[in-house]
């Protein structure tokens, strides 16, 4: 065996008081009794494990696997899980190279599970999307429409509501039943909701207390997780040879995971009060997290494990023993006995804090005493490193060396997730465009969410919420890290910014001085809390599009909480003397937008394009110029807002092939028109605007068979009123200007009128004043806009120059 010694020899007292001995050679065991046992299984000898009979070696598992894959939920081709698993069973697969993946699209899946085909895989089609929940809600104690005389769910039954049944397996949501050898689950959580929160569908289901438990009524209001509450109700249930879980949760308060033959799980959560790991079988748990849950109403202490018949047991290998953050946590036991055949060993294993797990360590079941069974802990730790005092534990339990492997219990069969490299663990967002964890044992807790406010959850993996965030914070993009990652030792990961940005950090002030990664970053001075009373400390870092940053450690991970991140775009702001706090909406091309003056033939269109303008109407000759991009086209929603600068008339060009988008509904078509050198005109649309007043460019409604829009902005000119009085004998003329300039010059050529734009009704007011009409009224500076030709004065010429400059001539 690996990692032995070449030969070992141990004397060790049996329960019953029977002497026996081992001598171990490597590559093969010995036994000599001393003198018959009363068992036919096997001893420990210094927790090393030895069994006379194990199930047949399974075959070799190949490293990669071809065959059949399933899809389930959004965009998939089954909508439950339970019809991938009924079209598994029609593939019927008979070995590694047939293996059925069944790839399921992050959700919650509301359905009661039995699979009974052999070579069946679940998977979280995208582990960066959120989590996969197979969650069921039978619980003991209780009977349901819904389950059927087997104590199942069937359809049948839940429709017709003629009868109730109670749930057989401790209402398992999901059995891997017995003919399901070889099965694996990845990033998948387990759970049974009975204990943890009510249902509507439960209630539809008309929950029942038999009387035999509980005689509690369930309804909405019921709190499920108080002790007084709870009864057995299995997340998952394992009954099929060589099983393997990889980063899987299993979520529930009493009996929440059963297992009966050999298995495997690696990185998985296990969470539970009462016996939640229980049952048979030669289990290797492989740096897994054993989470008590606790209660809503008292501190109880909880049972890890309840096991029974085995042969080599349950080995808990370098795992940590933890408390749920979210409920009260009495200490508790490592197990108790279901049977006095029952055989436990916890090696390496981290305590979250020393008093997590009783002095005594182990606890008594159906009259069988600790003593009796083959319990043993070896190197027993808390997470910092800190030693734990065993010196009260059950007599017998503690060793003090041990050369166990893993291999022992496996018994020849090497599990496909055993020297498994997951694949790299990446989570991706708009502003952040990627993280890449480094931390894969956590990598999947970790989530980046929008909009960040009070009240959102802090981690991935705790339940703590933000009670406070800066002003300056409120709807960032927030990165959930994992709080466990806090443990990790080196880079946690890389992120890629998405757009120009200012990435925050924020880190538990426990920690007193800010990571040295952090080196360069500024210190904000802003502070966030959290609902378990912390106070991190934020600092910030500007980072372009496309930028790298390298996430650091958390330097420690004791006393404290990990760290977490946030993103907040770089506002794209252009400013010109009309246009002023041009603010980027369309982040993904504002940085080809642009104002330039002094618009003309020549001046380029776009900041993404080479195009130029081969034609300018006059009245647009020197305007103030947007330079939008192109492709801003393909946006929606408003593109940009700005703040007019002085009292203006927006002109806004719309490619001529298309309908003027939707936003421009109610502006004026002013009939003037643009050309380019990528021969597309322009028809222009105009509005007047206030000073001050703020502006929003609308999409361009289509970006099929078109070019984006255009824009430019001219000055509203302050007005200068000629009134004229005629009587009998005088005629008197009185002229008030409301701003006083040095020379009066023309604003706009063609624009007799004064109203910002150039139309029909100036070519009318023209031709009314040469034919000498009295009563109208033309401004000092509508007289030099009606020289149009800028020719000889104010002459014929003039209104029929305008109108064929509006016909496009």
């Amino acid at each position: 065996m690996a990692g032995m010694p070449s030969e070992h020899t141990a004397r060790h007292k049996n329960t019953k008081g029977r002497l026996y001995s081992f001598v171990l050679k490597q590559g093969g065991i010995i036994m000599s009794f001393l003198k018959t046992l009363r068992r036919t299984a096997a001893a420990v000898v210094s927790a090393l494990l030895v069994c006379t009979s194990l199930p047949a070696l399974p075959e070799t598992t190949p490293v990669t696997a071809a065959g059949t894959t399933l899809t389930v939920g959004s965009g998939g081709t089954y909508k439950t899980v339970t019809e991938a698993v009924k079209a598994a069973a029609s593939i019927n697969p008979q070995s590694e190279s047939d293996r059925v993946t069944i790839a399921i699209a992050p959700g919650t899946y509301r359905e009661q599970i039995i699979i009974n085909t052999p070579y069946v895989s679940f998977t979280n089609s995208n582990p960066g999307g959120g989590d996969v929940l197979l969650t069921w809600y039978y619980g003991i104690g209780y009977k349901y429409y819904s389950c059927d005389s087997g104590g199942y769910y069937n359809a049948s039954n839940a429709a017709s509501k003629s009868s109730k049944n109670v749930a057989a397996r401790w209402g398992t949501a999901v059995r891997v039943n017995s003919g399901a050898k070889y099965f694996r689950a990845e990033n998948i959580v387990f759970e049974n909701s009975f204990n943890r929160y009510m249902t509507s569908e439960e209630i539809a289901d008309g929950v029942e207390p038999t009387g035999e438990t509980l005689t509690v009524q369930r309804t909405s209001g019921l709190d499920v997780r108080a002790k007084s509450n709870t009864e057995r109700a299995a997340a998952c249930c394992v009954e099929a040879d060589y099983s393997e879980f990889f980063n899987c949760q299993f979520l529930s308060s009493q009996d929440t995971l059963y297992t009966a033959t050999p298995a495997y799980f690696k990185n998985c959560k296990i969470q539970g009060n009462t016996d939640y790991i229980f049952g048979s079988g030669d289990i290797v748990f492989d740096e897994c997290e054993l989470c008590f849950g606790g209660y809503s109403d008292k501190a109880v202490g909880g049972y890890i494990t309840a096991a029974r018949e085995q042969t080599l047991g349950y080995l808990f290998w370098n795992c940590t023993v933890t408390a749920n953050p979210d409920l009260t946590v009495g200490s508790g036991y490592f197990g108790r006995p279901w049977r006095d055949t029952a055989h436990v060993l916890f090696y390496n294993t981290k305590l979250q804090y020393e008093s997590i797990i009783t002095s005594v360590g182990w606890h008594s079941m159906s009259g069988v005493d600790p003593s009796q069974a083959t319990f043993r802990e070896y190197n027993t730790t808390t997470v910092n490193g800190g030693s734990v005092n065993t010196s009260g534990r059950t007599s017998g339990t503690v060793l003090s060396s041990c050369n166990v492997t893993r291999e022992t219990y496996l018994n020849g069969w090497t599990p496909y997730y055993y020297n498994y490299t997951a694949q790299p663990v990446t989570v991706n967002g708009t502003l952040i465009s990627e993280i890449s964890i480094n931390d894969r044992d956590n990598g999947y807790d970790w989530k980046i969410a929008q909009n960040l406010a009070v009240g959102n959850t802090v981690f991935g993996d705790r339940d703590f919420t933000y009670t406070a965030v800066p002003n300056e914070l409120l709807g960032a993009e927030y990165v959930q890290t994992a709080c466990d990652s806090k443990n990790y030792s080196g880079d946690l990961g890389v992120l890629t910014a998405g757009d120009t940005m200012t990435l925050y950090m924020a880190y538990d002030s426990r920690l007193g001085n800010a990571p040295a990664w952090l080196n360069g970053w500024n210190n904000t001075g802003l502070t966030m809390s959290t609902s378990n009373d912390l106070t991190m400390p934020v600092y910030a870092k500007s980072v372009s599009a496309g930028e790298e940053i390298t996430l650091g450690d958390n330097t420690t991970g004791s006393g404290v909480v990990g760290y977490v991140l946030f993103a907040k775009a770089t506002p794209i702001v252009y400013n010109g003397t009309l246009v002023q706090d041009l603010n980027m909406i369309d982040r993904a091309n504002g940085l080809n937008w642009g104002i330039t003056s002094n618009l003309n033939v020549g001046t380029a269109i776009y900041g993404d394009r080479d195009f130029t303008f081969t034609a300018v109407p006059d009245a647009l000759i020197g305007a103030e110029y947007i330079q939008t991009a192109c492709d801003s086209k393909h946006s929606t929603g408003d593109l940009a807002t700005f703040v007019a600068g002085n009292d203006i008339v927006l002109y806004v060009g719309v490619d001529s092939r298309i309908a003027a988008p939707a936003w421009l509904s109610g502006w004026e078509n002013t009939a003037l028109t643009m050309s380019t050198s990528n021969d597309v005109t322009f028809n222009l649309y105009a509005k007047r605007f206030s000073a001050g007043e703020s502006i929003a460019l609308g999409d361009n409604g289509t970006s099929a068979s078109c070019i984006n829009y255009v824009a430019a902005a001219t000055l509203v000119p302050m007005e200068t009123t000629t009134t004229t009085t005629t009587t009998t004998t005088t005629t008197t003329t009185t002229t008030t200007t409301t701003e006083t300039t040095a020379a009066l010059s023309p604003s706009l050529l063609g624009d007799v009128n004064c109203d910002g734009l150039v139309k029909i009704d100036d070519v009318i007011l023209l031709n009314r004043m040469l034919a000498e009409d009295t009563t109208i009224t033309i401004t000092a500076v509508g007289m030099l806009n009606a020289d149009y030709n800028q020719q000889d004065g104010i002459t014929a010429e003039d209104p029929t120059a305008i109108l064929m400059s509006l016909a496009g001539f």
